[in-house]
């Protein structure tokens, strides 16, 4: 739930409206449609996010936002593209490089 907002009116009284966002109704309750579709592409990439954002009205680092605020894993695009070492791949280039060290004489 988004937190109310609170002011003071003309009379100095305090009051507190709730906050609207486009993931609540007029009472500041989470959507529950909305959350459930963030839910249902969860893990959230950057492009599922972009998507997702169009389809709800909202920017992407706002929805990327509020997947966190629900505790939703999101994966950057940076750790999308990243490639776990392979552990074959080093021990290729290890005796590659080896093998030219024995070539050379040292």
């Amino acid at each position: 739930m988004a937190k109310p907002r609170i002011y003071i009116n003309e009379k100095g009284e305090r009051k507190e409206y709730p906050r609207r966002t486009p993931y609540t109704d007029e009472n500041g309750v989470d959507k529950p449609e909305i959350i459930r579709m963030i839910e249902n592409a969860a893990p959230l990439t950057y492009d599922k996010a972009g998507e997702l954002a169009k389809e709800i009205g909202v920017s992407r680092p706002s929805l990327i936002s509020k997947a966190m605020s629900l505790g939703l894993e999101y994966i950057s695009k940076k750790e999308e593209n990243a490639r776990p070492a392979s552990y074959a791949g080093s021990l290729d280039a290890f005796e590659g490089l080896l093998d030219r060290l024995k070539e050379r004489g040292e």
